[in-house]
């Protein structure tokens, strides 16, 4: 019981990631390919949250 236990916490970490990932990725999509500016201004903060990007960013909007 003891063997499984770094397995199911690696499993667990794995999930975790993934889902991160797929979160920021699907944010990354309406970012870029969202029709109205306010939805890819909001989903830009929401990534620029979720990422930490450093140094000063500034949204350019077209």
């Amino acid at each position: 019981m003891v063997e499984l236990v770094p397995t199911v916490l690696g499993m667990l970490s794995l999930i975790c990631c993934m889902t991160y990932v797929g979160v920021a990725a699907a944010i990354a999509l309406v970012a870029t390919f969202s029709k109205r500016p306010s939805r890819r201004r909001e989903a830009r903060e929401t990534l620029r949250i979720l990422v930490r990007m450093q140094g000063d960013v500034s949204p350019q909007e077209p």
